[in-house]
Protein backbone atom coordinates (compact mmCIF):
# COMPACT_ATOMS: atom_id res chain seq x y z
CA UNK A 1 0.00 0.00 0.00
CA UNK A 2 1.35 3.43 -0.98
CA UNK A 3 1.98 6.03 1.71
CA UNK A 4 -0.84 8.17 0.33
CA UNK A 5 -3.39 5.37 0.53
CA UNK A 6 -2.12 4.43 3.96
CA UNK A 7 -2.64 7.98 5.17
CA UNK A 8 -6.09 8.10 3.59
CA UNK A 9 -7.00 4.88 5.38
CA UNK A 10 -5.79 6.30 8.71
CA UNK A 11 -7.84 9.46 8.16
CA UNK A 12 -10.90 7.41 7.23
CA UNK A 13 -10.58 5.26 10.37
CA UNK A 14 -10.11 8.30 12.61
CA UNK A 15 -13.11 10.00 11.04
CA UNK A 16 -15.43 6.99 11.05
CA UNK A 17 -14.18 4.81 13.93
CA UNK A 18 -17.47 5.18 15.81
CA UNK A 19 -19.52 3.87 12.88
CA UNK A 20 -17.12 0.97 12.39
CA UNK A 21 -17.47 0.04 16.06
CA UNK A 22 -21.27 0.35 15.83
CA UNK A 23 -21.37 -1.92 12.76
CA UNK A 24 -19.27 -4.48 14.63
CA UNK A 25 -21.70 -4.28 17.57
CA UNK A 26 -24.66 -4.79 15.21
CA UNK A 27 -23.05 -7.85 13.61
CA UNK A 28 -22.41 -9.31 17.05
CA UNK A 29 -25.97 -8.55 18.12
CA UNK A 30 -27.31 -10.24 14.99
CA UNK A 31 -25.16 -13.28 15.72
CA UNK A 32 -26.52 -13.63 19.26
CA UNK A 33 -30.13 -13.39 18.07
CA UNK A 34 -29.75 -15.68 15.05
CA UNK A 35 -29.37 -18.76 17.26
CA UNK A 36 -32.11 -21.30 16.38
CA UNK A 37 -33.27 -19.07 13.56
CA UNK A 38 -35.18 -21.91 11.87
CA UNK A 39 -35.81 -23.90 15.06
CA UNK A 40 -39.29 -25.29 15.82
CA UNK A 41 -41.74 -23.13 17.78
CA UNK A 42 -41.35 -25.10 21.01
CA UNK A 43 -39.49 -22.66 23.23
CA UNK A 44 -40.00 -20.34 26.15
CA UNK A 45 -43.29 -18.39 25.73
CA UNK A 46 -44.07 -20.14 22.45
CA UNK A 47 -47.75 -19.44 23.15
CA UNK A 48 -47.15 -15.70 22.66
CA UNK A 49 -45.14 -16.29 19.53
CA UNK A 50 -47.96 -18.43 18.12
CA UNK A 51 -50.41 -15.65 18.96
CA UNK A 52 -48.82 -13.32 16.41
CA UNK A 53 -47.53 -15.95 13.99
CA UNK A 54 -51.03 -17.30 13.43
CA UNK A 55 -52.44 -13.78 13.12
CA UNK A 56 -49.86 -13.09 10.40
CA UNK A 57 -50.58 -16.39 8.64
CA UNK A 58 -54.30 -15.66 8.66
CA UNK A 59 -53.72 -12.13 7.34
CA UNK A 60 -51.64 -13.59 4.50
CA UNK A 61 -54.32 -16.14 3.62
CA UNK A 62 -57.54 -14.25 4.23
CA UNK A 63 -56.55 -10.66 3.58
CA UNK A 64 -56.12 -7.80 5.99
CA UNK A 65 -59.72 -6.57 6.12
CA UNK A 66 -61.78 -9.76 6.27
CA UNK A 67 -62.97 -9.07 9.83
CA UNK A 68 -62.65 -5.28 9.75
CA UNK A 69 -59.83 -2.75 9.55
CA UNK A 70 -56.76 -4.90 10.34
CA UNK A 71 -58.78 -6.88 12.92
CA UNK A 72 -56.65 -9.95 13.72
CA UNK A 73 -57.70 -13.59 14.04
CA UNK A 74 -55.58 -16.08 15.93
CA UNK A 75 -55.78 -19.89 15.88
CA UNK A 76 -56.82 -20.55 19.47
CA UNK A 77 -60.24 -19.10 20.28
CA UNK A 78 -62.01 -20.23 23.43
CA UNK A 79 -64.77 -22.74 22.83
CA UNK A 80 -67.58 -20.18 23.09
CA UNK A 81 -65.73 -17.32 21.32
CA UNK A 82 -66.03 -16.67 17.57
CA UNK A 83 -64.66 -19.76 15.85
CA UNK A 84 -62.74 -17.61 13.35
CA UNK A 85 -60.40 -16.54 16.14
CA UNK A 86 -61.22 -12.86 15.63
CA UNK A 87 -60.51 -10.88 18.79
CA UNK A 88 -59.94 -7.41 20.14
CA UNK A 89 -56.29 -6.50 20.55
CA UNK A 90 -53.83 -3.67 20.34
CA UNK A 91 -52.93 -2.63 16.80
CA UNK A 92 -51.37 -5.78 15.24
CA UNK A 93 -48.40 -4.01 13.65
CA UNK A 94 -46.09 -7.02 13.73
CA UNK A 95 -48.76 -9.41 12.45
CA UNK A 96 -49.55 -7.07 9.55
CA UNK A 97 -45.93 -6.62 8.46
CA UNK A 98 -45.08 -10.31 8.78
CA UNK A 99 -48.35 -11.15 7.02
CA UNK A 100 -47.11 -9.12 4.05
CA UNK A 101 -43.81 -11.04 4.10
CA UNK A 102 -45.69 -14.35 4.33
CA UNK A 103 -47.60 -13.47 1.18
CA UNK A 104 -44.33 -13.05 -0.71
CA UNK A 105 -42.09 -15.68 0.90
CA UNK A 106 -44.51 -18.18 2.41
CA UNK A 107 -45.54 -18.70 6.03
CA UNK A 108 -42.13 -19.80 7.31
CA UNK A 109 -40.81 -19.27 10.83
CA UNK A 110 -37.41 -18.16 9.51
CA UNK A 111 -39.06 -15.28 7.61
CA UNK A 112 -40.74 -14.01 10.77
CA UNK A 113 -37.62 -14.31 12.90
CA UNK A 114 -35.33 -12.56 10.40
CA UNK A 115 -37.82 -9.70 10.27
CA UNK A 116 -37.80 -9.34 14.05
CA UNK A 117 -34.01 -9.52 14.28
CA UNK A 118 -33.66 -6.78 11.66
CA UNK A 119 -36.06 -4.61 13.67
CA UNK A 120 -33.91 -5.28 16.76
CA UNK A 121 -30.70 -4.30 14.98
CA UNK A 122 -32.38 -1.08 13.89
CA UNK A 123 -33.40 -0.48 17.53
CA UNK A 124 -29.78 -0.83 18.69
CA UNK A 125 -28.63 1.60 16.00
CA UNK A 126 -31.35 4.09 16.92
CA UNK A 127 -30.49 3.75 20.61
CA UNK A 128 -26.92 4.72 19.73
CA UNK A 129 -28.16 7.80 17.88
CA UNK A 130 -30.62 8.58 20.69
CA UNK A 131 -27.92 8.56 23.38
CA UNK A 132 -25.55 10.45 21.13
CA UNK A 133 -27.94 13.31 20.46
CA UNK A 134 -29.30 13.39 24.03
CA UNK A 135 -26.09 13.14 26.06
CA UNK A 136 -23.53 14.37 23.49
CA UNK A 137 -21.01 11.64 24.37
CA UNK A 138 -19.70 9.11 21.88
CA UNK A 139 -18.40 6.77 24.59
CA UNK A 140 -21.81 6.65 26.29
CA UNK A 141 -23.62 6.01 23.00
CA UNK A 142 -21.32 3.15 21.96
CA UNK A 143 -21.21 1.59 25.42
CA UNK A 144 -25.00 1.73 25.62
CA UNK A 145 -25.42 0.16 22.18
CA UNK A 146 -23.07 -2.71 23.13
CA UNK A 147 -24.95 -3.36 26.38
CA UNK A 148 -28.18 -3.25 24.38
CA UNK A 149 -26.74 -5.80 21.93
CA UNK A 150 -25.93 -8.31 24.71
CA UNK A 151 -29.02 -7.67 26.84
CA UNK A 152 -30.46 -11.19 27.42
CA UNK A 153 -34.10 -10.05 27.36
CA UNK A 154 -33.62 -8.39 23.98
CA UNK A 155 -31.46 -11.24 22.66
CA UNK A 156 -34.02 -13.96 23.33
CA UNK A 157 -37.25 -12.12 22.56
CA UNK A 158 -35.56 -10.19 19.78
CA UNK A 159 -35.98 -13.13 17.43
CA UNK A 160 -39.48 -14.00 18.68
CA UNK A 161 -42.56 -12.82 16.85
CA UNK A 162 -44.11 -10.40 19.33
CA UNK A 163 -45.39 -6.82 19.28
CA UNK A 164 -42.74 -5.69 21.77
CA UNK A 165 -39.92 -5.53 19.21
CA UNK A 166 -41.60 -3.15 16.78
CA UNK A 167 -43.10 -1.14 19.68
CA UNK A 168 -39.64 -0.63 21.20
CA UNK A 169 -38.24 0.40 17.83
CA UNK A 170 -40.97 3.01 17.38
CA UNK A 171 -40.47 4.27 20.95
CA UNK A 172 -36.71 4.76 20.52
CA UNK A 173 -37.16 6.42 17.14
CA UNK A 174 -39.77 8.74 18.67
CA UNK A 175 -37.28 9.71 21.38
CA UNK A 176 -34.60 10.44 18.79
CA UNK A 177 -36.85 12.70 16.70
CA UNK A 178 -38.08 14.43 19.83
CA UNK A 179 -34.50 15.45 20.60
CA UNK A 180 -34.05 16.50 16.99
CA UNK A 181 -37.02 18.81 17.50
CA UNK A 182 -35.59 20.18 20.76
CA UNK A 183 -32.43 21.07 18.86
CA UNK A 184 -33.77 22.56 15.63
CA UNK A 185 -37.46 23.25 16.47
CA UNK A 186 -38.53 21.97 13.05
CA UNK A 187 -42.22 21.15 13.14
CA UNK A 188 -41.66 18.13 10.93
CA UNK A 189 -39.50 16.47 13.61
CA UNK A 190 -42.19 16.98 16.25
CA UNK A 191 -44.85 15.53 13.97
CA UNK A 192 -42.66 12.50 13.22
CA UNK A 193 -41.92 12.03 16.94
CA UNK A 194 -45.61 12.13 17.90
CA UNK A 195 -46.56 9.79 15.05
CA UNK A 196 -43.90 7.28 16.07
CA UNK A 197 -44.91 7.48 19.72
CA UNK A 198 -48.55 6.77 18.80
CA UNK A 199 -47.46 3.81 16.67
CA UNK A 200 -45.53 2.48 19.65
CA UNK A 201 -48.41 3.09 22.05
CA UNK A 202 -51.19 1.55 19.95
CA UNK A 203 -48.97 -1.45 19.20
CA UNK A 204 -48.35 -2.12 22.90
CA UNK A 205 -49.96 0.07 25.55
CA UNK A 206 -47.17 -0.50 28.09
CA UNK A 207 -44.90 1.72 26.01
CA UNK A 208 -46.79 4.77 27.27
CA UNK A 209 -43.79 5.29 29.58
CA UNK A 210 -42.01 7.49 27.03
CA UNK A 211 -44.83 10.05 27.19
CA UNK A 212 -43.82 10.97 30.75
CA UNK A 213 -40.29 12.31 30.06
CA UNK A 214 -41.54 13.98 26.88
CA UNK A 215 -44.35 15.82 28.68
CA UNK A 216 -42.01 16.80 31.52
CA UNK A 217 -39.32 18.22 29.23
CA UNK A 218 -41.35 20.04 26.56
CA UNK A 219 -40.67 23.79 26.91
CA UNK A 220 -44.36 24.63 27.16
CA UNK A 221 -43.89 28.34 27.96
CA UNK A 222 -41.78 28.98 24.89
CA UNK A 223 -44.08 26.92 22.69
CA UNK A 224 -47.24 28.63 23.93
CA UNK A 225 -45.75 32.00 22.99
CA UNK A 226 -45.30 30.67 19.46
CA UNK A 227 -48.77 29.14 19.40
CA UNK A 228 -50.44 31.84 17.32
CA UNK A 229 -47.77 31.65 14.65
CA UNK A 230 -47.42 27.89 14.84
CA UNK A 231 -51.05 26.78 15.15
CA UNK A 232 -50.96 24.75 11.94
CA UNK A 233 -48.16 22.50 13.19
CA UNK A 234 -49.88 22.08 16.54
CA UNK A 235 -53.19 21.17 14.92
CA UNK A 236 -51.42 18.63 12.73
CA UNK A 237 -49.96 16.90 15.79
CA UNK A 238 -53.39 16.85 17.47
CA UNK A 239 -54.96 15.38 14.33
CA UNK A 240 -52.35 12.63 14.24
CA UNK A 241 -53.10 11.74 17.86
CA UNK A 242 -56.84 11.64 17.18
CA UNK A 243 -56.50 9.61 13.99
CA UNK A 244 -54.30 6.93 15.52
CA UNK A 245 -56.35 6.91 18.71
CA UNK A 246 -59.46 6.28 16.65
CA UNK A 247 -57.80 3.48 14.72
CA UNK A 248 -56.44 1.89 17.90
CA UNK A 249 -59.49 1.90 20.12
CA UNK A 250 -62.42 1.71 17.73
CA UNK A 251 -61.49 0.01 14.49
CA UNK A 252 -59.38 -2.73 16.04
CA UNK A 253 -61.26 -3.29 19.30
CA UNK A 254 -64.84 -2.05 19.36
CA UNK A 255 -65.38 -3.42 15.86
CA UNK A 256 -64.98 -6.83 17.49
CA UNK A 257 -67.14 -8.43 20.18
CA UNK A 258 -67.01 -5.94 23.05
CA UNK A 259 -66.33 -8.73 25.54
CA UNK A 260 -62.86 -9.07 24.06
CA UNK A 261 -61.89 -5.53 25.10
CA UNK A 262 -61.92 -6.31 28.82
CA UNK A 263 -58.18 -6.86 28.81
CA UNK A 264 -57.68 -3.16 28.09
CA UNK A 265 -59.59 -1.87 31.11
CA UNK A 266 -58.27 -0.69 34.50
CA UNK A 267 -59.03 -4.21 35.78
CA UNK A 268 -55.42 -5.05 34.95
CA UNK A 269 -54.06 -2.27 37.16
CA UNK A 270 -53.74 -3.98 40.55
CA UNK A 271 -51.15 -2.00 42.48
CA UNK A 272 -51.64 -4.10 45.62
CA UNK A 273 -49.77 -6.88 43.79
CA UNK A 274 -46.51 -5.06 44.42
CA UNK A 275 -46.87 -5.49 48.20
CA UNK A 276 -46.83 -9.30 48.15
CA UNK A 277 -43.77 -11.47 48.80
CA UNK A 278 -44.58 -13.65 45.82
CA UNK A 279 -44.34 -10.63 43.50
CA UNK A 280 -40.79 -9.81 44.61
CA UNK A 281 -39.69 -13.45 44.43
CA UNK A 282 -40.87 -13.51 40.81
CA UNK A 283 -39.19 -10.18 40.02
CA UNK A 284 -35.84 -11.44 41.28
CA UNK A 285 -36.08 -14.36 38.87
CA UNK A 286 -37.21 -12.13 36.00
CA UNK A 287 -34.55 -9.47 36.59
CA UNK A 288 -31.90 -12.18 36.69
CA UNK A 289 -32.97 -13.33 33.23
CA UNK A 290 -33.78 -9.90 31.78
CA UNK A 291 -30.87 -7.71 32.89
CA UNK A 292 -28.80 -9.92 35.27
CA UNK A 293 -28.79 -9.04 38.96
CA UNK A 294 -25.44 -7.23 38.75
CA UNK A 295 -26.68 -5.23 35.76
CA UNK A 296 -29.86 -4.28 37.63
CA UNK A 297 -27.84 -3.14 40.67
CA UNK A 298 -25.44 -1.03 38.57
CA UNK A 299 -28.36 0.50 36.71
CA UNK A 300 -30.15 1.54 39.89
CA UNK A 301 -26.96 3.14 41.22
CA UNK A 302 -26.37 4.92 37.91
CA UNK A 303 -29.93 6.23 37.73
CA UNK A 304 -29.79 7.51 41.31
CA UNK A 305 -26.52 9.32 40.50
CA UNK A 306 -28.25 10.86 37.48
CA UNK A 307 -31.36 11.89 39.43
CA UNK A 308 -29.34 13.46 42.26
CA UNK A 309 -26.98 15.36 39.95
CA UNK A 310 -27.31 19.14 39.94
CA UNK A 311 -27.17 21.30 36.81
CA UNK A 312 -28.39 18.56 34.48
CA UNK A 313 -28.20 18.88 30.72
CA UNK A 314 -31.41 18.60 28.70
CA UNK A 315 -30.62 14.95 27.96
CA UNK A 316 -29.94 14.19 31.62
CA UNK A 317 -33.22 15.85 32.60
CA UNK A 318 -35.03 13.72 30.04
CA UNK A 319 -33.59 10.46 31.34
CA UNK A 320 -34.13 11.48 34.97
CA UNK A 321 -37.81 11.96 34.14
CA UNK A 322 -37.78 8.64 32.26
CA UNK A 323 -36.70 7.18 35.61
CA UNK A 324 -39.61 8.88 37.40
CA UNK A 325 -41.93 7.57 34.72
CA UNK A 326 -40.39 4.13 35.07
CA UNK A 327 -41.22 4.09 38.78
CA UNK A 328 -44.83 5.05 38.04
CA UNK A 329 -44.91 2.48 35.22
CA UNK A 330 -43.65 -0.20 37.62
CA UNK A 331 -46.64 0.34 39.94
CA UNK A 332 -49.16 0.47 37.10
CA UNK A 333 -47.71 -2.64 35.44
CA UNK A 334 -47.20 -4.62 38.67
CA UNK A 335 -49.98 -7.10 37.94
CA UNK A 336 -48.69 -7.76 34.42
CA UNK A 337 -45.11 -7.96 35.70
CA UNK A 338 -46.14 -10.78 38.02
CA UNK A 339 -46.95 -12.89 34.96
CA UNK A 340 -44.25 -12.67 32.28
CA UNK A 341 -40.69 -11.37 32.11
CA UNK A 342 -41.04 -9.77 28.66
CA UNK A 343 -43.26 -7.04 30.11
CA UNK A 344 -40.02 -5.28 31.15
CA UNK A 345 -39.33 -4.44 27.49
CA UNK A 346 -40.25 -0.71 27.72
CA UNK A 347 -37.61 -0.32 30.46
CA UNK A 348 -34.71 -1.86 28.50
CA UNK A 349 -33.40 1.57 27.34
CA UNK A 350 -33.71 2.98 30.88
CA UNK A 351 -31.88 0.07 32.54
CA UNK A 352 -29.08 0.16 29.98
CA UNK A 353 -28.83 3.94 30.30
CA UNK A 354 -28.44 3.51 34.07
CA UNK A 355 -25.56 1.06 33.65
CA UNK A 356 -23.93 3.27 31.03
CA UNK A 357 -24.28 6.38 33.18
CA UNK A 358 -22.70 4.55 36.13
CA UNK A 359 -19.71 3.60 33.96
CA UNK A 360 -19.37 7.17 32.69
CA UNK A 361 -19.63 8.73 36.16
CA UNK A 362 -17.10 6.39 37.76
CA UNK A 363 -14.78 6.44 34.75
CA UNK A 364 -14.65 10.22 34.44
CA UNK A 365 -14.04 10.67 38.17
CA UNK A 366 -11.32 8.01 38.27
CA UNK A 367 -9.65 9.63 35.29
CA UNK A 368 -9.72 13.01 37.03
CA UNK A 369 -8.36 11.53 40.28
CA UNK A 370 -5.56 9.48 38.73
CA UNK A 371 -4.75 11.59 35.70
CA UNK A 372 -4.72 8.47 33.48
CA UNK A 373 -6.97 8.69 30.41
CA UNK A 374 -6.80 4.90 29.98
CA UNK A 375 -8.83 4.37 33.18
CA UNK A 376 -12.18 5.18 31.59
CA UNK A 377 -11.95 2.84 28.56
CA UNK A 378 -10.56 0.09 30.81
CA UNK A 379 -13.58 0.48 33.09
CA UNK A 380 -15.91 0.22 30.09
CA UNK A 381 -14.22 -3.04 29.03
CA UNK A 382 -14.16 -4.45 32.56
CA UNK A 383 -17.83 -3.84 33.34
CA UNK A 384 -18.89 -4.94 29.85
CA UNK A 385 -17.09 -8.26 30.42
CA UNK A 386 -18.52 -8.51 33.94
CA UNK A 387 -22.04 -8.24 32.47
CA UNK A 388 -21.40 -10.27 29.33
CA UNK A 389 -20.95 -13.68 30.94
CA UNK A 390 -24.05 -13.62 33.19
CA UNK A 391 -25.96 -12.20 30.19
CA UNK A 392 -24.93 -15.24 28.15
CA UNK A 393 -26.06 -17.52 30.98
CA UNK A 394 -29.40 -15.71 31.17
CA UNK A 395 -30.16 -15.90 27.46
CA UNK A 396 -29.06 -19.56 27.46
CA UNK A 397 -31.55 -20.34 30.23
CA UNK A 398 -34.32 -18.98 28.06
CA UNK A 399 -33.12 -20.66 24.86
CA UNK A 400 -32.78 -23.97 26.72
CA UNK A 401 -36.36 -23.89 28.00
CA UNK A 402 -38.01 -26.16 25.46
CA UNK A 403 -41.18 -28.20 25.26
CA UNK A 404 -40.30 -31.25 23.24
CA UNK A 405 -42.60 -32.76 20.66
CA UNK A 406 -44.90 -29.85 19.79
CA UNK A 407 -43.44 -29.87 16.28
CA UNK A 408 -43.61 -33.68 15.99
CA UNK A 409 -47.28 -33.80 16.97
CA UNK A 410 -48.00 -30.73 14.85
CA UNK A 411 -46.40 -32.27 11.77
CA UNK A 412 -48.45 -35.43 12.31
CA UNK A 413 -51.69 -33.43 12.50
CA UNK A 414 -50.79 -31.38 9.42
CA UNK A 415 -50.25 -34.48 7.30
CA UNK A 416 -53.24 -36.46 8.64
CA UNK A 417 -55.96 -33.87 9.33
CA UNK A 418 -59.07 -33.33 7.27
CA UNK A 419 -60.21 -29.89 6.18
CA UNK A 420 -61.81 -27.87 8.97
CA UNK A 421 -60.78 -30.13 11.84
CA UNK A 422 -59.68 -28.63 15.17
CA UNK A 423 -57.63 -29.76 18.13
CA UNK A 424 -58.24 -29.42 21.87
CA UNK A 425 -54.85 -29.05 23.56
CA UNK A 426 -53.19 -28.54 26.91
CA UNK A 427 -52.74 -24.75 26.61
CA UNK A 428 -49.88 -23.23 28.72
CA UNK A 429 -46.82 -23.78 26.49
CA UNK A 430 -48.42 -26.23 24.06
CA UNK A 431 -49.45 -23.63 21.49
CA UNK A 432 -46.51 -24.38 19.19
CA UNK A 433 -48.56 -27.41 18.16
CA UNK A 434 -51.00 -25.10 16.34
CA UNK A 435 -48.29 -23.43 14.27
CA UNK A 436 -46.72 -26.69 13.16
CA UNK A 437 -50.06 -28.44 12.69
CA UNK A 438 -51.49 -25.45 10.79
CA UNK A 439 -54.72 -26.07 12.66
CA UNK A 440 -57.04 -24.06 14.86
CA UNK A 441 -57.42 -25.23 18.44
CA UNK A 442 -59.26 -24.44 21.62
CA UNK A 443 -57.35 -22.65 24.36
CA UNK A 444 -57.05 -25.61 26.75
CA UNK A 445 -58.85 -28.94 27.03
CA UNK A 446 -62.28 -27.76 28.17
CA UNK A 447 -64.84 -29.22 30.56
CA UNK A 448 -66.77 -32.28 29.38
CA UNK A 449 -69.84 -30.31 28.27
CA UNK A 450 -67.58 -27.98 26.28
CA UNK A 451 -65.70 -30.91 24.73
CA UNK A 452 -69.03 -32.16 23.39
CA UNK A 453 -69.91 -28.64 22.24
CA UNK A 454 -66.58 -28.35 20.41
CA UNK A 455 -67.10 -31.74 18.76
CA UNK A 456 -70.61 -30.88 17.59
CA UNK A 457 -70.08 -27.26 16.58
CA UNK A 458 -66.38 -26.76 15.85
CA UNK A 459 -65.43 -30.11 14.30
CA UNK A 460 -62.93 -30.73 17.12
CA UNK A 461 -61.58 -34.21 16.40
CA UNK A 462 -58.11 -34.16 17.97
CA UNK A 463 -56.91 -34.02 21.58
CA UNK A 464 -53.34 -33.18 22.55
CA UNK A 465 -52.43 -33.86 26.19
CA UNK A 466 -49.07 -32.57 27.42
CA UNK A 467 -47.53 -33.94 30.63
CA UNK A 468 -48.66 -31.09 32.93
CA UNK A 469 -52.25 -32.09 32.17
CA UNK A 470 -51.96 -35.79 33.00
CA UNK A 471 -52.75 -35.56 36.71
CA UNK A 472 -55.38 -32.86 36.25
CA UNK A 473 -57.31 -34.81 33.63
CA UNK A 474 -57.25 -38.13 35.44
CA UNK A 475 -58.67 -36.54 38.61
CA UNK A 476 -61.75 -35.55 36.59
CA UNK A 477 -62.84 -39.14 36.04
CA UNK A 478 -65.95 -38.35 33.99
CA UNK A 479 -64.01 -36.26 31.48
CA UNK A 480 -61.08 -38.71 31.45
CA UNK A 481 -63.33 -41.70 30.81
CA UNK A 482 -65.14 -39.85 28.03
CA UNK A 483 -61.85 -39.12 26.27
CA UNK A 484 -60.65 -42.72 26.80
CA UNK A 485 -63.90 -44.14 25.38
CA UNK A 486 -64.14 -41.82 22.36
CA UNK A 487 -60.56 -41.15 21.26
CA UNK A 488 -57.71 -43.37 20.17
CA UNK A 489 -54.01 -42.69 20.71
CA UNK A 490 -52.18 -42.02 17.44
CA UNK A 491 -48.85 -40.72 18.76
CA UNK A 492 -46.84 -40.42 21.97
CA UNK A 493 -43.36 -39.10 22.76
CA UNK A 494 -40.99 -39.84 25.62
CA UNK A 495 -37.37 -40.12 26.72
CA UNK A 496 -35.96 -43.46 27.75
CA UNK A 497 -32.49 -44.49 28.86
CA UNK A 498 -31.42 -48.12 29.14
CA UNK A 499 -35.03 -49.19 28.55
CA UNK A 500 -36.15 -47.09 31.53
CA UNK A 501 -38.73 -44.36 30.94
CA UNK A 502 -37.35 -41.00 32.14
CA UNK A 503 -39.88 -38.52 30.74
CA UNK A 504 -43.28 -38.91 29.13
CA UNK A 505 -44.08 -35.79 27.10
CA UNK A 506 -47.51 -36.13 25.53
CA UNK A 507 -50.25 -38.15 23.93
CA UNK A 508 -51.91 -37.18 20.65
CA UNK A 509 -55.41 -38.62 20.22
CA UNK A 510 -57.96 -38.68 17.41
CA UNK A 511 -61.74 -39.02 17.49
CA UNK A 512 -63.29 -42.47 17.06
CA UNK A 513 -61.89 -45.43 18.93
CA UNK A 514 -60.72 -45.80 22.52
CA UNK A 515 -57.80 -46.64 24.80
CA UNK A 516 -57.35 -48.19 28.24
CA UNK A 517 -58.49 -45.54 30.74
CA UNK A 518 -56.22 -47.07 33.37
CA UNK A 519 -53.24 -45.68 31.45
CA UNK A 520 -53.02 -43.34 34.44
CA UNK A 521 -54.10 -44.21 37.95
CA UNK A 522 -56.33 -42.06 40.14
CA UNK A 523 -53.23 -40.26 41.41
CA UNK A 524 -52.11 -39.41 37.88
CA UNK A 525 -49.19 -41.87 37.89
CA UNK A 526 -48.46 -43.75 34.69
CA UNK A 527 -49.40 -47.42 34.40
CA UNK A 528 -46.15 -48.71 32.89
CA UNK A 529 -47.68 -51.99 31.70
CA UNK A 530 -50.42 -50.25 29.72
CA UNK A 531 -47.92 -47.74 28.35
CA UNK A 532 -45.57 -50.55 27.27
CA UNK A 533 -48.39 -52.17 25.33
CA UNK A 534 -48.99 -48.89 23.50
CA UNK A 535 -45.30 -48.45 22.71
CA UNK A 536 -44.93 -52.01 21.45
CA UNK A 537 -47.82 -51.58 19.03
CA UNK A 538 -46.15 -48.78 17.06
CA UNK A 539 -42.92 -48.02 15.23
CA UNK A 540 -40.22 -46.24 17.25
CA UNK A 541 -38.71 -43.07 15.79
CA UNK A 542 -36.36 -40.43 17.20
CA UNK A 543 -35.96 -36.65 17.07
CA UNK A 544 -32.93 -34.66 18.16
CA UNK A 545 -33.22 -31.29 19.91
CA UNK A 546 -30.42 -28.81 20.46
CA UNK A 547 -29.40 -26.96 23.61
CA UNK A 548 -26.60 -24.43 24.00
CA UNK A 549 -24.69 -27.12 25.91
CA UNK A 550 -25.43 -30.11 23.67
CA UNK A 551 -28.19 -32.22 22.17
CA UNK A 552 -30.95 -34.47 23.44
CA UNK A 553 -32.77 -37.21 21.60
CA UNK A 554 -36.36 -38.15 22.34
CA UNK A 555 -38.36 -41.11 21.08
CA UNK A 556 -41.85 -41.05 19.62
CA UNK A 557 -44.29 -43.66 18.39
CA UNK A 558 -46.76 -43.33 15.52
CA UNK A 559 -49.57 -45.82 16.05
CA UNK A 560 -51.20 -45.15 12.70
Amino acid sequence: MSKKKHNEAIVFLKKNWNWIVLIAILFFGFYLRSYHLDYPVIGYHNWKEVHYLTEARNFARDGFFKHGFFVPAWDYPNVKNPSSGVHGDTFPTTSILIGVLFKFFGAKIVVARIFNIIICMMSIAIFYMFLRIALKREDVALTGSFLFAINPLHVFFGRNTQLINIALFFMLLAGYFYFKWLEDKKNSNLIVAVTLFMLSFITKYSFFVLAIPILLTIPFKKELKKLKKNWKALSTVICIILIFGFIAFYLTNLAVDESTTKSFTPQLIKIKTIFTKNFWDIQKSYLKDDFTLSGTALSIIGLLILVLKKNKTTGEKFFARYFYGGVLWFFIMSYKLSGHNYHYYPLIPLVILGITYFIMFVGVNLKNLTGFKIVHPLLIILISLMLFFPSVEAKDRMFNTQFFGLDIAGDYIRTHKLSGERVMHSSHQAYGLLWHGDIKGTAGIPKLEDIKFAEDNLNATWVFIYNWDFAKLTKDRERWNYIANNYRIVQTAFSATQNQLSNLYYFLLRKEGSFNESLFGLDGNLNIQVFSEIVNSGSLQTKEYEFTFGKQTIQYINLE
